[in-house]
C-alpha cells in the first residue's frame, strides 16, 4: 500500500495529529485520510514561490472574485428591460418628431440611427437637454405648462420668434 508522505510542502500545515477532540491520531487510515483532506484543501494547496497563502488572504479573493463575476450579472438587463427602453425611446422619438413636424432621418442617419455625424442630431440633443432643464426647473406640466418642443416650436423645424399681435389689441 502506498504510504503518503507528511514532509511534502502541501502537507506542511496537515501534520498535527490531535483532531478536534483532543484525541490523538495514531491510525494509520486516519494519518491517509487527514493527508487527503490537506491536498483537497486550496489554502494548503496555493504555494507561490515558497510562500503560502494565508486561510485568511484565500478567503478574501474568493469572496472577491465570486463578487466580481457576479457583478455583471447583476446589474445586467434581461431582454424584455432592453425591449422595453427601446419601446419608450421610440415613443419619446414619435412624439418629438410629431411636436418639430419632421420625420426620423432629419436628424438621423438612416445607416445608424445612435450616431451623431450629422449636425441636427448635436442640435437636436442640446435642445434636449434645454427641455429637461425647463422641466427640472418648474415646467413640468403641474403647475404650468409643461415643457416640449411644441412649447417653442408649434410644428415648425424653425419656430417662429415674431410675436403675433392679437387683433383685440388697436
Amino acid at each position: 500500500m502506498h504510504e503518503i508522505p507528511f514532509n511534502e510542502p502541501w502537507s506542511a500545515g496537515c501534520r498535527q495529529k490531535s483532531s478536534a477532540l483532543g484525541l490523538t491520531l495514531r491510525h494509520q487510515s486516519v494519518k491517509k485520510i487527514r493527508a487527503w483532506l490537506c491536498v483537497l484543501n486550496p489554502a494548503k494547496l496555493l504555494l507561490y514561490q515558497g510562500v503560502r497563502m494565508s486561510r485568511m488572504n484565500l478567503r478574501i479573493s474568493l469572496i472577491l472574485s465570486l463578487v466580481l463575476i457576479a457583478l455583471p450579472r447583476a446589474f445586467a438587463q434581461t431582454p424584455a428591460q432592453i425591449k422595453s427602453n427601446e419601446e419608450q425611446i421610440r415613443q419619446v422619438m414619435i412624439t418629438m418628431s410629431r411636436q418639430l413636424g419632421v420625420t426620423c432621418n432629419t436628424c438621423h442617419l438612416t445607416e445608424n440611427f445612435k450616431s451623431d455625424k450629422k449636425e441636427m442630431f448635436k442640435v437636436a440633443k442640446e435642445h434636449m437637454r434645454l427641455t429637461q432643464l425647463l422641466i427640472d426647473s418648474g415646467m413640468d406640466g403641474k403647475k404650468t405648462p409643461k415643457a416640449d418642443c411644441y412649447l417653442c416650436h408649434r410644428g415648425k423645424l424653425q419656430p417662429d420668434y415674431k410675436e403675433k399681435i392679437s387683433p383685440l389689441i388697436k
